[in-house]
């Protein structure tokens, strides 16, 4: 946990990008109900996982892949049969460009890793985000 506020700490001071304010109240509202059952099992804190997505650097840690996981299977991004649900993100993130979703899918639809798999279409959706 420590580490990933000194990463946190770096992502900060290195990087001047940020996702748009109103994609990341959208996006939290969204996960709210799901947070403290995945933030405790993955041990992510709500203030993590916010500031983590407001600076659009998540951390390429097992934990946070895994705890990014759990979210977009919560919500219903991904399936059960580990397939990305793009209709189900649109609806729910309407802020997100359509083509910025169906961009990042590919990327990392083909990853057997769940956690991994989830944390490159994390990591690609938050990157086309990001605003100057």
């Amino acid at each position: 946990m420590k580490r990933f506020g000194l990463v946190l700490l770096l992502m900060c001071i290195v990087g001047s990008k940020k996702v748009p304010q109103r994609i990341v109240d959208s996006w939290i509202n969204m996960v709210k109900p799901f947070q403290e059952v995945c933030g405790k099992t993955y041990g992510i804190s709500s203030e993590l996982a916010r500031d983590v997505l407001i600076n659009a650097n998540p951390p390429n840690e097992r934990s946070y892949q895994c705890y990014s996981s759990c979210i977009i299977r919560e919500v219903g991004y991904l399936t059960h049969n580990r397939i990305f649900n793009i209709t189900v993100l649109m609806e729910k993130v309407p802020f997100i460009p359509q083509e910025l979703i169906r961009r990042c899918v590919p990327d990392a639809a083909s990853d057997d890793d769940l956690c991994e798999k989830s944390y490159k279409n994390l990591n690609c959706l938050l990157q086309g985000m990001a605003e100057d």
